[in-house]
Order: structure tokens, then sequence, then C-alpha cells
């Protein structure tokens, strides 16, 4: 059984597959859609991007407010989801007066550098419903949860704050560093930063040894494409 983890890179995704014994795998692809026949057989593949988007209602989604009300210092690194109607746009101006209309939100800068990644995965779960194993995940949810619902000390960009993320990780699967270590070598920091090594990671080890996971909010939502809107750990 597979056990995945994917996160956004400048090449384009990242992933971790890991399963049930001791075994790994790690790559990177172009495109999600390249991804279909791994999640097609994963036991749950968890992605850090915003899944099942608002469409005219003003309201943030509840599993970004319950996020970021449990991470204190790291609260900030969950930002609103744009609209559907926004991640469709071709510009940024377009994009921010678009989500505005119908949120009564600009887009933020950051919203908007993901919006292409926001846009592949939701075409894909579109595309393919029958993907109920995919999940979003925010990074910082799953160390809080991993770490007996304690947030992380530093940030994961200072050195402390990653080796604390690993020593974090290693409880739950003593070949992270060995993992890390082949993903660092393995490519380079233009197309995969360590971040990217980092959360996709988290995801991973999350999704092998959290089942069942859990929804934040413990209800979803359900946006008006029949996706969930929950951030799981």
């Amino acid at each position: 059984m597979q056990y995945i983890g994917v996160d956004g890179c400048k090449f384009g995704w990242f992933y971790v597959a890991l399963d049930d014994k001791a075994g790994w795998k790690v790559g990177v692809v172009d495109h999600i859609n390249k991804l279909l026949p791994l999640i097609s057989v994963s036991k749950a593949t968890l992605i850090d991007i915003p899944i099942g988007l608002r469409d005219t209602e003003k309201d943030e989604r509840v599993c970004d407010l319950s996020a970021r009300k449990v991470l204190g210092k790291r609260r900030s690194s969950v930002f609103p989801a744009p609209c559907r109607r926004a991640v469709y746009c071709t510009g940024y101006k377009q994009a921010s007066d678009t989500n505005y209309l119908n949120t009564g939100r600009k887009l933020s800068k950051q919203s908007w550098a993901i919006t292409n990644k926001i846009k592949e995965v939701d075409a894909f779960l579109r595309k393919n419903p029958q993907l109920n194993n995919v999940h979003e995940m925010h990074p910082e949810l799953c160390f809080w949860a991993l770490n007996n619902k304690k947030e992380m000390t530093c940030s994961k960009k200072k050195l402390e704050g990653f080796e604390e993320r690993v020593k974090t990780l290693s409880a739950y699967y003593i070949h992270c560093g060995a993992i890390i270590d082949e993903s660092l070598t393995s490519y380079r920091r233009k197309d995969v930063a360590k971040d990217d090594v980092l959360d996709a990671l988290v995801g991973a080890v999350t999704a092998r040894n959290s089942q069942p996971l859990k929804t934040m909010p413990a209800i979803p939502d359900i946006d008006l494409e029949g996706i969930k809107m929950a951030i799981v750990y």
C-alpha cells in the first residue's frame, strides 16, 4: 500500500511515496496529471494545495479558519484560498478583481503565485471524481498534530526549524533523514527546494501514520463541484 505526500515545486510537483514496510520512492513531475497512476493505487495522497473552492460566498473556507486558529505563530502560513472563478483568470489584476467581486477580498500576491497549481489540481479532481483518496494538507498543521498538537518553535526556513521538523518526522518513520538526503542529492535546488522535500515528506508520513485521517473541520463543507473543503492531519 502506498502513502503519498505531494508539494508544489519550481519544476512542477515533488512527491514522496512510502509503503507499509520500509520502502520509499521520491520523484518530480511537471504536471499533476502524471501522478494519476501512482495516486490511483495509493491508500491516501496528501497534497499541499487548496482543494475545494468557494464560488461566490463571502466567508472564508472553514478549514482555513480552523487551521489558522490552532497554529499560533505559524498561522500566517495559512492564507485565504481564492475563489474558483479567480483561479481560472489569466492575470493577477483580473483574478484579484474577480475574487473581490465574489468574496469581498482582494487576492494576495502569495495566493496568485500558486493559482496555476490550484487550477491544475481542481481540474484534475473534477476530471477524476472517483479519486476519494486525495486530500488537502497543510504542512504546519501536520507537524502540529505529529508534535502532540504543539506548534513548531522555529520557522522551517531556519536550520534549527528544519532540524526540529526532521526530528519530529523521524519519530514516526526512521528513514526520513535518508529520504531527505536522497532527494536533495537527486534534484537541483532550482527545481526542488529543501522546503518542498520536507513538506511532501510530512504529507506522506501523516498519510502512513494517521489512519484514519482527521479532518479540519470535523464535518467538511462541500463546494459546488462536490469536492470537500477540508484539511487533513
